[in-house]
């Protein structure tokens, strides 16, 4: 982050934040400020866009923080390492918070997820995956 933070703040010729600037640029609710002037679109945009892209996925992608813990309530069967949700409960949560920032902002574009997608489609494997062990 440093050296980043070096780079940005020698081209910019001071000081910047990034991720400050995104959060800043966003969170203007009045009309024709920030953001907005690109257009807006209803807070279930992405899920309704997740719809399309993930098809069957998506329950799965949506029922894994609930799968993962049923998971660690049923004990492992012999042979098998105990079931760790935690984990993976710290891994995913980055897909989650991604997807509930951006359906909060009011514009909205589908690449806007494209670096979620690969912690979405991780989060739908596991949670098919404790499924069938959970159903085991």
């Amino acid at each position: 982050a440093a050296p980043s933070a070096a780079v940005d703040g020698y081209y910019y010729g001071r000081f910047v934040l990034p991720w400050l600037n995104l959060l800043l640029y966003n969170r203007s609710a009045a009309s024709g400020e920030g953001s907005q002037l690109y257009g807006v679109e209803p807070w279930h945009f992405y899920l309704r866009n997740l719809c399309l892209n993930l098809n069957l996925a998506l329950p799965a992608l949506l029922l894994a923080p609930l799968l993962l813990l049923a998971g660690r309530l049923v004990p492992a069967a012999a042979g098998e390492p105990p079931p760790r949700p935690g984990r993976a409960a710290v891994l995913l949560s980055g897909g989650y918070l991604w997807l509930a920032f951006y359906s909060a902002i009011p514009h909205k574009e589908e690449r806007f997820l494209f670096p979620a997608y690969p912690l979405f489609l991780l989060a739908a494997a596991l949670a098919a995956s404790e499924a069938r062990r959970v159903a085991a």
